[in-house]
């Protein structure tokens, strides 16, 4: 991202006596002292200023503390005075802790370390005027917005983003809404998708150049290089809206997508600009529809619900680049069989573990069923054997008492035989009595 700082009535200023200053317009301010000094401050910006104090407030965007910046300053020196720049940086006490001086149009520098603010001076060496139009700042990349973007202008730059895999035979090129002091591609509102994509971006100074030749002939040079059969020129506000709009009539064959009537509020303040500028961002919503045809494509805000509320809140113009169409990116054949066998071979693995834990779910339950039957068992038998010893015991008992009972008469009966059967000795005796005689 770019910002664009401007010498604006509001600007602090310094050493005023002599000095004779006419704000032409935002980006173009004279400045005319005879008696000026050399190495004095004539104007200074800040990242943060106390209001009540200085009733002003900061202008400078806040840098990342150890990043490299570029800055480059767009004066009209004159022969015998010339404009420089001083940048400033303080830590929290308000102490001056780094200092870069900018003679050059163009130059880099890096941001100390833990620093709490820092401040922009102006200055001029000898006497006479100068013309000032802008300071440009951003981060030192290999481009001038992001890395690998191209300057077709000093304020018109294009950067072409090609994905891996092209599918798409059309060329999409995205207009950036031009905005006051900052100059961006909408990248992040773009999604993904294998497309060749076109950004173009200017600021809002110099939005009446949008349309250029230059970018005209790198836009027909893009297409070549992508191979593409088609340009589609995307505008989402009122500025790029027309823009496209004008490119699509240059480029035969090609369409333009941009917002619908409704969307196109032209931004707050246009009418607080310079008198040219307020001019053409008032005649736009006439021109846009003087250029709209039947055959353009319409971008659409997202809503659920109508809101019939007298006072409504914009919504961000980068999210109607959502409704765009976007492709899908295709199958690569060897990463899908890649992707095809990692899953088998994690259902294969699923089904393992799953027979694996069913086996061992009724291992388990068998080894219960087992140790509740064993137990049942056991217990069964300590039953049976204390049952049987109580039935040994008892039977025992009553045996006894019958045995004494019945072998008493026994013997008696036994005496009585006894008594009445002779016994061997005498049998015997008488045997050889007979034979004697």
């Amino acid at each position: 991202m770019q910002t664009q700082i401007y010498w604006q009535p509001q600007t602090m200023l310094h050493e005023l006596q002599g000095a004779v200053i006419d704000f032409v317009k935002e980006d173009e301010v004279h400045y005319q002292n005879h008696f000026l000094p050399s190495g004095k401050v004539i104007a200074s910006w800040t990242d943060s200023d106390n209001y009540f104090q200085n009733k002003a407030i900061g202008e400078l965007p806040q840098l990342e503390a150890g990043k490299e910046y570029r800055a480059k300053r767009f004066i009209e020196n004159s022969d015998k005075m010339h404009a420089y720049l001083s940048w400033r940086f303080y830590d929290e006490k308000g102490k001056l802790i780094d200092q870069h001086y900018q003679n050059g149009d163009e130059d880099t520098f890096v941001v100390p370390n833990h620093y709490a603010s820092y401040r922009l001076d102006l200055l001029s060496a000898g006497v006479g005027s100068f013309v000032f139009h802008e300071i440009q700042l951003s981060k030192a990349v290999d481009g001038v917005l992001v890395d690998g973007d191209h300057a077709l202008t000093d304020h018109l730059t294009a950067y072409l983003d090609l994905p891996e895999k092209i599918v798409s035979k059309t060329l999409r090129v995205v207009l950036s809404e031009p905005r006051f002091r900052t100059m961006d591609y909408p990248i992040k509102d773009i999604q993904s998708s294998p497309q060749a994509v076109l950004f173009l971006a200017t600021d809002l100074m110099h939005c009446q150049s949008y349309y250029d030749e230059k970018a005209l002939d790198y836009i027909r040079q893009a297409k070549k290089a992508v191979r593409a059969k088609n340009i589609e020129f995307i505008g989402y506000g009122p500025i790029s809206s027309l823009t496209a709009l004008l490119y699509r009539k240059a480029v035969n064959g090609s369409t333009a997508v941009i917002p619908t009537k409704e969307e196109l509020a032209l931004p707050a303040g246009y009418n607080r600009r310079s008198p040219g500028l307020a001019t053409f961002l008032e005649s736009l919503p006439k021109k846009i529809e003087e250029e709209r045809t039947s055959e353009d494509g319409l971008l659409t805000q997202p809503s659920l619900l109508a809101n019939d509320a007298p006072v409504q809140a914009l919504a961000a113009k980068g999210e109607l680049l959502a409704s765009l169409e976007y492709l899908d990116w295709p199958l690569d054949k060897k990463a899908e069989k890649k992707r095809k066998a990692e899953e088998h071979a994690a259902h294969v693995q699923a089904e393992k573990a799953e027979k694996l834990r069913a086996k061992q779910d009724k291992k388990q339950a068998a080894g219960q069923s087992t140790t509740e039957l064993g137990s049942a068992n056991i217990r069964a038998v300590q039953e049976k054997k204390a049952a049987a010893k109580e039935e040994k015991k008892a039977p025992t008992k009553k045996t006894f008492f019958k045995r004494g009972h019945g072998f008493r008469k026994r013997q008696l009966e036994r005496a009585e035989e006894m008594k009445e059967k002779p016994s061997s000795s005498q049998l015997l005796q008488d045997f050889f009595t007979k034979n004697r005689s």
